[in-house]
């Protein structure tokens, strides 16, 4: 039932946009969508094959399964999240070297789903905890939920723009999510803020390495215009380098788990 609905409306906004703004618009959407959904995607469900198995064997000792859970949600959120802030700060440099430049109206779709990929890396954690606690009937009422409120707000997105249509998933998902976040506070006998208290932190990486990606930007710019290959990747691997570092420095614990030398056993 929770992937019949999840489906429904994961592919609602497609629906939606063919129907309103024609074919043109659905492949430039398209685009801008999976330019973040692709790496999110495939990053999650890494980490999800290591969490699972690790929640399941913690879920007697909630304890220690809230350190664990804690732990690989910031490493997501810091780890994910900077491949997201240089996929927002050099998508049209990578839109160029690609040879992709007619997709140039789905630059700002991709900064905004940029913010619904940080939900998005963090997210799918919850469901495999539920489902490792017993709890997977709580999966069905979020996405039943999910599958009311999302169509209702592309619906709305789309009396605007197609803009509309991406502002409807950065405003509407964290309503949405929401209730699944409460469901995995409940799931750890955690309040809610301690959860997200535990969890933002690991974004705060971030925003250094954004200021570090619009600044690289400014200098290969100004510096190596001619060359953009060159300056594409002396801005990733700035901004990856910076990036890194910090996560290095605050989040220990965040690179074991990407390393595979964290485990349950250590929570």
């Amino acid at each position: 039932g929770s992937r019949l609905l999840y489906n429904f409306y994961i592919k609602a906004d497609y629906l939606l946009v063919g129907r309103v703004f024609g074919p043109e618009a659905v492949g430039i959407y398209t685009m801008a969508y999976r330019i973040i959904s692709d790496p999110v995607r495939t990053l999650t469900s890494t980490v999800n094959d290591v969490a699972y198995p690790a929640f399941s064997k913690l879920q007697d000792e909630v304890d220690r399964l809230r350190t664990y859970f804690f732990t690989i949600a910031r490493a997501n959120l810091s780890l994910i999240g900077l491949v997201l802030v240089i996929i927002a700060v050099y998508i049209e440099d990578l839109l160029v070297v690609g040879g992709y430049q007619k997709y140039f109206d789905a630059i700002p779709l991709v900064r905004i789903f940029v913010l619904v990929g940080l939900l998005r890396a963090v997210s799918p954690l919850i469901p495999q905890l539920l489902n490792a606690v017993g709890q997977a009937r709580l999966n069905f009422f979020y996405s039943l939920s999910t599958s009311i409120l999302m169509p209702l707000a592309f619906l709305v997105g789309a009396q605007f723009s197609l803009n509309g249509v991406a502002w409807a998933w950065a405003t509407a998902f964290p309503v949405a999510v929401s209730l699944l976040f409460y469901f995995g506070a409940r799931a750890l006998n955690a309040p809610l803020p301690m959860l997200l208290g535990k969890i933002v932190p690991g974004g705060l990486v971030l925003l250094p390495a954004l200021g570090t990606g619009l600044g690289l930007q400014w200098l290969t710019d100004a510096y190596l215009p001619s060359m953009p290959i060159v300056a594409l990747v002396l801005g990733v691997l700035g901004t990856l380098g910076v990036g890194l570092g910090l996560v290095a420095l605050r989040e220990r614990e965040a690179l074991s788990i990407l390393r595979g030398r964290y485990s349950a056993a250590n929570a």
